[in-house]
């Protein structure tokens, strides 16, 4: 791996939400009447009544945590103000930023269009852009909201630019799942930038080859009419609405047993086929206490035994634990009592099984301490128990499921911040070998 060194540029504001208003009036070219002003101020102020303010990204690229690649020499940088937008074409700044010889600029956001000599004089492999967008999905403006008005995931996008507007050679794309208000998806898009970037960067460091060269064919997405803002929010309204109508009603049902059958469960049927008919909750009754529930349910045989495990939610330690449940009969499908089988300080879902070797392992969801390895085995009183084989990954990550292919074992998994993003690892052996992450996969929810 090569050490690049760079230059974060991007533009800053005392006034975050006048720099997008005035971004996206910039790329559109529009006159916005008095009407329409009003209309869209008031459709911003009714979202945020509905759904909450947005988290506050006051800088899209976090300099501190490209600062902390190992390959890379972080060497400045640099806030553009809205009065600098002939930046780019400054042949004071080209000179001045060529004499540092650097490897890459990094343009996290920033005024104007990229056209100048930079593009080709200011550092050694161009300038590493961020897009807002999708190449598939959209371009244009305002961030965030077409995604939401489509009911479409939101894409991120990482180039390095070439002279066509928009055009390039992709490095990286993310796809994220859209939030429920345009406000809400553009704080949600910005606060992915940073590891976006990261991506990038890391990528160029390792000489890997880009994603493809590509423009953007279809047309530029404007700034949305009166109606169609109209539009959005009584669609918001409605969502709000039912949203709103299924907690009061599960607040009144709480505790009966159709209440039971309004969150979630694990049914099991002698008969699938037949829709609705002979389904049994596996933990019916009084086997759950009240408005605790179950959910992911995997079945595995461990030493000539049959079981069921599941991530049990418990409502009075506000967190899941992963619990398991013997199938005492396999032709009627009955279940003997939810037992523990992982507890932790932090919620556990997801419990992945696998056979290896005559030996059984799960591989559960963790939301704070990576995802570990468990050895199964039945104990004292015919119980299942889980012990800790060893540690796969730190950090947070989601939905962990294994594939064996060609005596190597996949391991896929979704980042915790990020779950519309899947990352592989393989390994020979996932229960006596390391785990080593692939070239980027990426993948739309």
């Amino acid at each position: 791996m090569s050490e690049l060194t760079l230059i974060i540029i991007q533009h800053v504001s005392t006034s975050r939400a006048q720099v997008h208003a005035d971004q996206s009036v910039r790329a559109t070219g529009l006159t916005i009447d008095s009407l329409g002003r009003v209309v869209k101020k008031a459709c911003s102020v009714f979202e945020m009544v509905l759904y909450g303010r947005a988290r506050d990204h006051p800088t899209v690229c976090d300099p501190e945590r490209l600062a902390r690649l190992k390959s890379d020499k972080l060497r400045g940088h640099i806030n553009l103000s809205q009065r600098r937008e002939n930046f780019w074409s400054d042949t004071e700044v080209t000179s001045d930023l060529s004499q540092l010889e650097l490897d890459l600029l990094v343009r996290c956001s920033g005024l104007g269009i990229e056209r100048g000599p930079l593009l080709n004089e200011g550092s050694k492999r161009g300038i590493l852009s961020l897009h807002h967008g999708y190449n598939d999905l959209n371009r244009g403006g305002p961030v965030g909201y077409w995604e939401v008005h489509y009911r479409e995931p939101s894409g991120i996008t990482a180039q390095i630019l070439n002279r066509e507007l928009d055009g390039g050679t992709i490095i990286s794309q993310h796809m994220i799942r859209s939030a429920q208000a345009p406000h809400l998806n553009r704080s949600r898009i910005y606060g992915h930038t940073g590891q976006v970037i990261e991506h990038a960067v890391g990528k160029i460091a390792q000489e890997e080859a880009p994603v493809e060269t590509d423009l953007y064919f279809k047309d530029i997405l404007k700034e949305p009419k009166v109606a169609q803002r109209i539009q959005l929010n009584a669609r918001l309204v409605s969502a709000y609405t039912q949203q709103l109508s299924g907690r009061i009603i599960r607040k009144a049902l709480r505790g009966s047993r159709l209440h039971r059958y309004l969150i979630w469960n694990v049914f099991a049927s002698t008969n699938p086929k037949r829709r609705f008919q002979n389904w049994t909750p596996v933990c019916a009754g009084d086997r759950l206490v009240r408005d605790d529930w179950i959910a992911d349910p995997f079945a595995i045989t461990v030493e000539g035994k049959h079981f069921l495990i599941c991530e049990h939610w418990v409502m009075a330690h506000t967190k899941g634990q992963i619990a398991a449940c013997e199938i005492t009969d396999l032709e009627r499908l009955t279940f003997g009592p939810l037992n523990p089988l992982i507890t932790n300080k932090k919620h556990l879902s997801y419990p992945y099984t696998f056979e290896r070797s005559g030996h059984a392992f799960v591989i559960p969801e963790n939301q704070s301490d990576g995802i570990s390895l468990y050895r199964l085995s039945v104990g004292a009183g015919e119980q299942l128990e889980a012990d800790h084989d060893r540690s796969l990954l730190s950090g947070y990550w989601v939905d962990p499921s294994l594939i064996r292919l060609d005596d190597t074992d996949y391991l896929f998994v979704s980042e915790g911040n990020s779950s519309s993003v899947l990352r592989l690892f393989t390994s020979a052996d996932i229960t006596q070998s390391p785990l080593t992450e692939q070239p980027y996969v990426s993948h739309r929810n």
